[in-house]
């Protein structure tokens, strides 16, 4: 598949730049481990990828955007840990979760160390300080929006599919939103650009959290490298769980429910429509997404950005 080519070449160039990320001196050894074992634990680096192809669509790319795009990826991994110890999940892509391997202790403070290291990214010595400024102001605005998205998922107060959008824009949709924003301000874009690609990583984001939930019943345990069904045992109210509710249809299982009890609940989400309803509103917010791309001029890399979003909602894992 050819956008996921584009992404691998500047994941590769994202990978070389977070392997020789400077940490500080001797000090502190074992957070510093911590730290580098989920960030160059792989992943596909989607989010930087969005900032380097914006940047790259509007002619700017090259070191300009490197720093902002390890910025967003940096803060993707401190998110993770964080969520990792909030869900007591004990494994990440396939590894041990930092708190597991480390200690709970040490995973938030790992977790804040790289939120710290996501704005010393931006900090450069790429952009003038009037640019810093404004990147800085995105990202800190972004991590607020985050840390509010996971209180109010972790809540269980989420009723509605408008309660769902709204906590799924915030935790999710919005590092996608400062991905696009961030590539756009790195190659001095004006504020309609950087507005409008903003809501293209907005919509584009809230869909791929939507199509996570999906996979979470659609995907093998071994392929998601944690277990399949987990959210339907956690209670989460998913797309797909409210949809079910709201059918007359109980969409969860109990704690020690086996990988027998999954297909059968997943059989029972994909009668209801349920599945189908999650995988149809992820595919409009796309196309809505896409229309965002507009403000770009037209080139490969636009291209590129449209195929990357149509890819949030049709991958496999």
């Amino acid at each position: 598949m050819v956008v996921e080519d584009e992404v691998a070449e500047r994941a590769e160039v994202v990978d070389r730049e977070l392997e020789n990320l400077e940490f500080g001196g001797g000090d502190a050894r074992e957070l510093h481990d911590a730290a580098r074992y989920l960030l160059t634990a792989g992943g596909k680096r989607l989010r930087p990828a969005v900032v380097m192809l914006v940047a790259e669509a509007l002619e700017g790319g090259g070191e300009d955007a490197l720093p902002p795009a390890l910025a967003v990826e940096i803060t993707h991994s401190f998110t993770l840990i964080h969520d990792d110890i909030m869900d007591d999940d004990p494994v990440r892509r396939g590894e041990p979760s930092v708190h597991v391997r480390w200690g709970e202790s040490t995973a938030i403070l790992t977790g804040d160390f790289l939120y710290s290291k996501a704005f010393e990214q931006v900090l450069d010595e790429v952009h003038p300080p009037e640019k810093q400024n404004r990147m800085l102001r995105v990202l800190a605005e972004t991590c607020t929006r985050i840390c509010e998205g996971q209180s109010v998922d972790i809540s269980g107060d989420i009723t509605s599919e408008e309660e769902y959008m709204r906590m799924v824009e915030m935790k999710t949709g919005v590092l996608f939103g400062a991905a696009g924003a961030l590539g756009a301000l790195s190659a001095d874009a004006d504020d309609e650009a950087v507005d409008r690609l903003y809501d293209f990583g907005v919509k584009t984001g809230k869909a791929f959290q939507i199509h996570d939930d999906v996979l979470d019943l659609t995907t093998s345990s071994e392929e998601l490298g944690k277990q399949r069904g987990s959210d339907l045992v956690e209670g989460k109210p998913t797309l797909v769980a409210l949809h079910a509710l709201e059918n007359d249809v109980d969409p969860y299982l109990e704690e020690d429910a086996s990988e027998e009890d999954v297909e059968a609940k997943v059989a029972e989400l994909e009668e209801s429509g349920s599945i189908e309803y999650a995988r149809e509103r992820a595919r409009e917010l796309v196309e809505d997404g896409k229309r965002d791309l507009d403000v770009l001029p037209e080139c490969r890399e636009k291209e590129i950005l449209a195929e990357l979003a149509d890819y949030l909602v049709s991958r496999e894992y």
